[in-house]
């Protein structure tokens, strides 16, 4: 059985450290924050803790019932008698009272193992809810740490639209004095302005786009102030060492939490097809009762009668035939065992194709990211060149404007690239069960 105590150190570190998004926030304070707080985990460990509730040894059937019970019933009759002799008897209102008091046990002694078998259903089923609140847990680490970067992307390309506003408004400053000394022309200008006017345009645009991804952030961990922009403590896209596909295949089917359940399932199906067991043996009933009865009758013998004592009894039952509703039903249980074990083979070949997929991505990226690099370098010496040239009037506003452009291109280019990589690297640690790496950053 695999290890579940990831999740155990995990529960341990969530401690309340929120108190709101006034301090600037790492990515271990806003998923300590989300795992605390968001709402479907908080449902998910409900429904762990009634799994949890539902294992005890009295719910398997382990334990015996005791009931106890009190009563009374009476009568009030008018009684008439014919005698031999053709003589009436009649006796009016004549009253009997009767009084109970006792305490009754039930017990199954034997019912063909079901009982066992039950048991270790309810424990598989408690450790289901146990898996299903990690897959909860994992799901929104994953999801918050992909929000949280693409905040972080989307900070940073406000910053490189803000160096385009900028480079746009030294180049009209430049126009503007050239025309001023009567070195220019109006069209200059002109031509300076609108571009000017687009990139603040810009700018103004991917303000909006921080705000929905803060707001996306936000809904994560179930928090309802959208209107405040949560301030991150981190200014460039990190990325982490990722194993080669061998380590993440070991890992995968070590510790993903869709596989771990998916084997859960099939020992509860095989639970199932062993229950069906123990309709073919015969069953044991035990029950027994201490109590006392009471009662008084006008037309009785005796005027008052009581008895005080035990009651016990054995009863041993078996099914001869039930018309093969039992082997109907083992057969399915059967055939529903296998195609559990079927839809688990069958996830285990989407989890693998997923990871391939996701890795050879990842390394592509990591290519394109080291072209990326160097074409900004690039694009960078170009644009200092191009400004050099155009101070000395040497290069047209136009081609100044495309050499800013390219310059833009690229570091939105390396941005996506640096991005890109990160969302691979996450989709593969989230299905190699190593999400909570990010915890310790």
């Amino acid at each position: 059985m695999r290890s579940l105590n990831k999740y155990i150190v995990l529960t341990a570190l969530l401690v309340p450290v929120y108190t709101g998004f006034s301090q600037v926030m790492s990515l271990p304070d806003l998923l300590t924050v989300a795992i605390e707080q968001n709402l479907e985990i908080r449902i998910t460990r409900n429904e762990q803790e009634i799994a949890d509730n539902n294992y005890t040894r009295g719910n398997a059937g382990y334990l015996p019932n005791v009931n106890f019970s009190t009563g009374y019933s009476g009568t009030f009759n008018n009684q008439y008698y014919k005698e031999e002799a053709g003589d009436r008897i009649t006796n009016r209102n004549m009253n009997s009272d009767s009084y109970n008091v006792g305490v009754n046990l039930n017990w199954t002694v034997f019912d063909g193992f079901s009982v066992q078998t039950r048991y270790e259903k309810l424990y598989e089923l408690s450790r289901q809810g146990e898996i299903n609140t990690m897959i909860a847990v994992e799901d929104i680490a994953s999801s918050v740490t992909s929000a949280y970067y693409d905040l972080l992307q989307q900070k940073i390309r406000l910053r490189n639209y803000q160096y385009a506003v900028d480079l746009s408004r030294e180049r009209l400053s430049i126009v503007e004095l050239r025309k001023f000394t009567g070195a220019g022309s109006g069209l200059e200008v002109l031509q300076a302005q609108v571009d000017f006017n687009s990139d603040s345009a810009a700018l103004l645009r991917q303000e909006q786009n921080i705000r929905s991804a803060s707001i996306e952030l936000t809904r994560l961990m179930a928090q309802s102030d959208f209107a405040e922009i949560i301030d991150i403590s981190d200014t460039s896209i990190y990325l982490h060492r990722i194993p080669d596909i061998g380590e993440l295949l070991d890992q995968t089917y070590e510790k993903n939490t869709s596989l771990i359940l998916a084997e859960s399932g099939e020992r509860v199906a095989y639970l199932d097809y062993k229950a069906t067991r123990s309709d073919y043996f015969p069953s044991l009933i035990f029950n027994g009762g201490y109590g006392y009865q009471f009662s008084k009758s006008d037309a009785s013998v005796y005027k008052n009668q009581g008895t005080l004592g035990f009651n016990y009894g054995l009863t041993i039952g078996f099914n001869i035939f039930d018309g093969n509703n039992r082997s109907r039903v083992r057969k399915n249980a059967k055939i529903q065992m296998d195609n559990i074990a079927l839809a688990r083979e069958n996830l285990e070949i989407s989890i693998k194709s997923q990871l391939f997929e996701y890795w050879t991505a990842h390394r592509n990226n990591l290519l394109l990211l080291d072209l990326e690099q160097q074409n900004l370098k690039v694009a960078q010496e170009n644009y200092r060149t191009s400004m050099e040239r155009y101070r000395l009037e040497e290069l047209s506003g136009i081609e100044l404007r495309e050499a800013q452009q390219n310059l833009l291109n690229a570091e939105d280019s390396l941005l996506a690239a640096e991005y890109n990589t990160k969302i691979c690297e996450i989709v593969l640690m989230y299905l190699s069960g190593n999400i909570f790496q990010y915890f310790y950053r």
